[in-house]
């Protein structure tokens, strides 16, 4: 008490406006600076990815043409090699480059200044000029090729530059951040590398020498700095992938996987092809055709997977940004509606106290005329303070001659307190029952999964003391029984790397998430039950829904439900996947109570084209107790139950009626005493997004 006594001495001492201005005051001025804080750092985020995307778009033209230029150098090399057929190819790429430069130099007019490069785009234009005189005049065949590759630096230089001053460099999400450097450092390393070792083997082919150091960098430099790029483009693809599949909008995968693997395919087919050539002496033994046409399909592979790559990157930067802006509006919208409740309820407070004020004043007239006494004592000097004054006053004038009457009064409201109080008590009771009984499955059984976690890690720590022990052997130099110890590790090692092992755990998380998350949405639909929250629409597979909800009510239904499945493939909707969720769970664990001490249950699912438009149907049959025809009318209202008191809140169905009307869709019950219920669900394959 002494620790808010200050607190409390000043409230007593201010008038009910000036309390609630300066509590108002308080609350709001802070929250509209928490407010303008969140929105700013939103704002910085979508602003941040933008010009990520900025860079993506100059980043799609300049890879073009930087594998026009490739191809450019490809088909004059043979030219200059006397290849006779090389001379129409050269041209039309020539041509490609042509527009390809157009392209870069449109975008480059449009972002090159806020991406501060176009005096770089400038510099390879002139080096673009410079290489075309040069080829013109004709000239030494090394200081073309020179000139070529130093064009293409320049340009591989340009696209690190953009990368670097669109904040791709910087970007701090693992996925997409894997993705740039494949499409910044990465890819166009690996197309440069092929490329050259493509005119190296190009070269023999057309019968021209190569110096020692080529034959070095052909044999052995390009393919060491192929293998080693591909092995980092492929574990930066992996931990994307990882990553994104952990996301709600994941995608890459499925995207890029197919093509990544092509590409991995065909540059390991160049390697192998390589690694059987040999240098002996001056002589070099390498099998020329072969390697051409595996490295023209390395390329084609390698510019495909960049242009799918930064698709991938694209769409992931969409959704980022997409996010934010939710996130910006979902502040904007539900603060203000918030400080606005808080407002309303303030106001509606100090009017409370108000009337209360009135109504002790008006009851302590009455008691002036003789109907009762009663002593209050108020250590305040605000109005509540002085109503009390005035009833302390007429109380003690009273208190003699009404001392029968105030006994007996006092007497009838005691009694009168306890009756509410027990009322209370019993309604609370029965709620509290209700409640304990909904959330006691997913709690229970997100309970023993924990459990399960604890066992798997006791395992892993176990593992990692052996392996500790087994180091630090090492390191001491103990050697003795290293071998058991090493064949120990292994096999503890291995029994935790098995798939069954991995899926389980991955097994058990999902499920436990999936218990809290049924416990979540319990206590928000008893507290919004009038309006359910929205949340995105998403397409999935009925079917798989279905078997979820029956894993997860396995508890509450075993060796009660036998259940029967007859599945349509392909049952694909639109909707809120947990809403419907939701609805399975309820009608699956009423048909489990209603086939006490044992029963089946009967679920279908199919498609019907005969309303004009082809819907889904989904059939919950149970061979219980059934429904008598008073009570069948009645089960969708809210806090209608037959069950005692204790086994069901009665908001179920009704929740279950709501979310399917919230999918346009429709619920209908058939049932026979004795016999059992049957439930039929109607849902459309999609919903309208207005």
């Amino acid at each position: 008490m002494n620790l808010f006594a200050p607190a409390i001495y000043l409230m007593n001492r201010l008038k009910y406006p000036v309390k609630f201005l300066l509590i108002s005051l308080i609350f709001l001025i802070p929250s509209a600076l928490l407010v303008y804080v969140l929105i700013t750092i939103r704002n910085e985020a979508i602003d941040f990815g933008a010009k990520e995307r900025v860079g993506n778009a100059y980043l799609e033209p300049l890879n073009v043409m930087y594998a026009s230029l490739m191809d450019y150098q490809r088909d004059h090399n043979r030219f200059l090699l006397g290849d006779s057929t090389a001379l129409e190819s050269f041209q039309q790429t020539g041509g490609q480059v042509l527009t390809a430069f157009g392209k870069v130099d449109s975008v480059n007019k449009l972002i090159g200044e806020e991406l501060e490069v176009t005096q770089d785009w400038i510099d390879v234009q002139t080096d673009w000029a410079s290489l075309n005189t040069r080829i013109e005049t004709g000239g030494d065949y090394d200081k073309l090729m020179a000139t070529h590759v130093a064009l293409q630096e320049k340009v591989l230089s340009l696209l690190y530059k953009v990368g670097d001053k669109s904040n791709l460099i910087l970007d701090p999400d693992l996925d997409s951040y894997y993705l740039m450097d494949a499409i910044i450092l990465k890819v166009p390393a690996l197309i440069r590398d092929v490329e050259t070792s493509r005119n190296l083997a190009a070269s023999i082919y057309n019968n021209r020498a190569l110096s020692q150091a080529e034959k070095i960098q052909l044999l052995y430099g390009n393919p060491g700095l192929i293998r080693s790029n591909l092995d980092a483009l492929e574990r930066g693809m992996q931990i994307t992938y990882e990553v994104n599949n952990a996301k709600p909008d994941a995608f890459v995968e499925s995207e890029i996987s197919g093509i990544v693997k092509t590409a991995g395919e065909t540059l390991r087919e160049m390697l192998s092809i390589s690694d059987q050539g040999r240098l002996s002496g001056d002589t070099l033994f390498f099998n020329t055709p072969e390697y051409i046409i595996a490295s023209d399909q390395a390329s084609v592979a390698l510019r495909d997977l960049y242009m799918a790559q930064l698709s991938a990157l694209d769409d992931l930067l969409i959704i980022r940004i997409d996010a934010f802006n939710q996130q910006k509006k979902l502040i904007q919208l539900l603060v203000p509606i918030f400080l606005v409740v808080i407002i309303y309820l303030l106001v509606g407070f100090y009017l409370a106290v108000k009337k209360t004020v009135g109504s002790l004043d008006e009851i302590a007239q009455k008691l002036v005329s003789g109907n009762t006494d009663e002593e209050v004592h108020l250590d305040a000097r605000d109005e509540l303070a002085q109503v009390g004054v005035s009833f302390n006053t007429i109380g003690r004038a009273l208190i003699q001659r009404n001392k029968e009457i105030e006994d007996s009064y006092k007497q009838i409201r005691e009694q009168q307190s306890q009756l509410i109080q027990s009322e209370k008590m019993a309604s609370l009771g029965q709620m509290v029952a209700g409640i304990a009984h909904e959330v006691n499955t997913p709690l229970g059984f997100v309970r023993n999964n924990i459990e399960l976690l604890e066992r798997h890690q006791t395992r892993q720590i176990d593992l990692l003391d052996k392996y500790h022990n087994l180091r630090n052997n090492l390191i001491n130099g103990s050697i003795d029984d290293l071998e058991s110890q090493l064949m120990e590790v292994a096999e503890n090692a291995k029994k935790m790397e098995v798939p069954s092992y991995v899926e389980k755990v991955k097994s058990i998380l999902e499920e436990s998430i999936v218990g809290i998350d049924r416990i979540q949405e319990l206590v928000m639909d008893l507290k919004n039950f009038s309006r359910l929250d929205e949340t995105q629409f998403k397409t999935v597979d009925l079917n798989e829904g279905i078997d979820t909800t029956l894993k997860i009510a396995h508890n509450q239904i075993k060796h009660k439900l036998e259940v029967h499945r007859d599945f349509t493939n392909g049952m694909i909707v639109e909707c809120f996947p947990a809403r419907l969720n939701q609805v399975f769970l309820n009608l699956i664990t009423n048909a489990a109570q209603a086939c006490e001490p044992a029963g089946e249950m009967f679920i279908s699912t199919k498609f019907d084209n005969s309303g004009g438009s082809q819907v889904a149907v989904l059939k919950f049959r149970d061979t219980g107790k059934g429904i008598s025809d008073e009570n069948l009318q009645k089960i969708f209202e809210p806090f209608f139950t037959t069950k005692p008191v204790g086994q069901g809140t009665g908001l179920g169905l009704s929740i279950a009626f709501k979310i399917i009307e919230q999918h346009k869709g429709s619920i209908s019950v058939s049932s026979e005493v004795g016999k059992g219920t049957e439930f039929t669900i109607t849902l459309p394959l999609r919903q309208s997004q207005n």
